[in-house]
């Protein structure tokens, strides 16, 4: 069970399995310049750090998605092949958030992209959300999607289209953002300004989504954010980005369950320990999304940032 969910920079396989290996391999290789006491300790040591090791396997197997874990893997395993085989020779964007994966993968013959600013240069983009099955060129793929650029971003436009008016529209330092509703999903549309103010001299501070979603019923929320009454969802746009040579959006899923109301904003961590966020907004459902913009409650000027509605 472990070799489907433990990769090297996962701290499970840094603790479970990386550093008691070690330590029991430089204890091998010393144990014969040892003599006495030190013997015996170097013995104890050595057998208590197997012990982790042995250990571990029942630890990691107690752990209640580790089968979950595995199939989840084997179905991107199976997907990436599918995706190899056809983008063989060609260029491919993909976005951070489906890149992470890629990498315990070898796309032989294909020019993977990370870069969003280079999507242009693509014949195939590489996604994790499905849209428009006439579109999709892998209709069999489970967790993952390989679409022709052209016609993905004309999947996308359609999506943003169809939805009307933005159910949030703000404007913060050189950007305007807009977030859009449809099937289930919000989508974040990021684009320069030239009518608001000039932008404050730049602090390195990087600013953060947050994304709150409050359940209908709270017994639908993880056991974790039982007590906060609301999914944390937060995230940083970059890691949501989806390719698109003209626009740049982040797309986040929202939980299946009924959702009554969701809070969104941008902050950063000055901001947090203040209390304060750069700008938010509230969302009221009266049913589960269903692509239409539901009751809006205005967006509040806070931190410094230009006019909102």
């Amino acid at each position: 069970p472990m070799r489907m969910m433990t990769f090297f920079h996962n701290y499970e396989g840094l603790f479970y399995i990386g550093l008691p290996l070690l330590f029991f391999s430089l204890v091998l290789r010393s144990i014969h310049r040892l003599s006495g006491r030190s013997l015996r300790l170097a013995v104890v040591l050595s057998v208590a750090a197997l012990l982790v090791f042995v250990l571990s396997r029942f630890q990691i197997s107690s752990v209640d998605y580790t089968a979950e874990a595995a199939e989840f893997q084997k179905d991107w395993m199976a997907d990436y092949e599918v995706i190899r085989k056809m983008t063989a020779g060609k260029v491919a964007a993909i976005p951070a958030s489906t890149a992470s994966s890629t990498m315990h993968y070898v796309f032989t013959g294909t020019i993977l992209l990370f870069l969003d600013q280079k999507v242009r240069l693509a014949d195939f983009v590489i996604v994790r959300q499905r849209y428009h099955d006439t579109a999709v060129l892998t209709p069999e793929n489970r967790r993952v999607f390989l679409y022709y650029r052209s016609s993905y971003e004309g999947a996308i436009d359609r999506i943003i289209k169809e939805s009307g008016e933005p159910c949030i529209h703000a404007r913060y330092r050189e950007h305007a953002i807009d977030v859009y509703l449809s099937d289930n999903r919000l989508y974040y549309v990021r684009s320069p300004t030239s009518d608001v103010q000039p932008p404050p001299p730049k602090s390195g501070r990087k600013a953060k989504f947050f994304l709150h979603v409050i359940p209908v019923d709270v017994n639908d929320l993880p056991d974790r954010h039982k007590l906060s009454n609301f999914d944390n969802l937060d995230f940083y746009f970059k890691d949501y980005r989806i390719p698109h040579s003209k626009r740049a959006i982040a797309v986040r899923e929202l939980p299946s369950y009924d959702i009554a109301r969701i809070r969104t904003g941008q902050f950063t961590k000055e901001d947090w320990k203040n209390q304060k966020n750069l700008w938010e907004a509230s969302v009221s459902f009266k049913k589960e999304p269903d692509g239409a913009c539901p009751r809006l409650s205005p967006v509040v000027e806070i931190g410094g940032s230009s006019a909102v509605r």
